[in-house]
């Protein structure tokens, strides 16, 4: 089984490799707000967005499981976001951490998009997604914008697999 695992990994990250690359944007919150949603609240599709940074250790340890549950021909339809949290390093400026999420998904072969969070005051985006502190948080949305579940702190690919049928259980109608 690990060894189905591991060719399954291999070959969702190669077919990513030959993608093109997804943005990696600095943005404020209002900024982020637009991206993910329309003027409605709604985003184009449900949705999984995961609040992470380069520096967070848990964080990186569960891209790959996210990314599988997410590439999964199950999920068809599902967008992926992510959110970094690598400016809240004291004295890191907006390209240096933009560089830094850049050199990270070559490094690692990785093909998502990332809005990079640049404000000073994090309250705003707590607040906003209602957050605990602490990352990794993935948040499941649905076609109507609902948020329909959630993840805080590391996940496994099994947990991921059942925030992502959850996520397209409560959106009939989109796949």
């Amino acid at each position: 089984m690990a060894f189905l695992r591991t060719l399954l990994f291999v070959l969702v990250f190669a077919a990513c490799a030959r993608e093109q690359p997804h943005p990696v944007k600095v943005v404020s919150l209002d900024e982020m707000m637009a991206t993910l949603f329309s003027k409605e609240g709604k985003p184009a599709n449900p949705m999984l967005v995961n609040f992470w940074a380069t520096w967070c250790s848990p964080c990186v340890a569960e891209l790959p499981d996210l990314l599988m549950a997410t590439s999964a021909p199950a999920a068809s339809g599902l967008e992926l976001q992510t959110v970094s949290f690598d400016l809240m390093v004291p004295e890191i400026s907006a390209a240096a951490a933009q560089t830094n999420v850049l050199d990270y998904l070559q490094n690692q072969q990785q093909n998502f998009p990332v809005l990079i969070f640049d404000e000073d005051d994090y309250e705003g985006i707590n607040k906003a997604f209602n957050l605990p502190g602490p990352i990794p948080v993935t948040l499941a949305f649905d076609k109507n914008g609902q948020e329909v579940g959630r993840i805080e702190g590391s996940a496994s690919l099994k947990e991921f697999q059942e925030l992502v049928n959850l996520v397209l259980r409560t959106s009939p109608g989109v796949f």
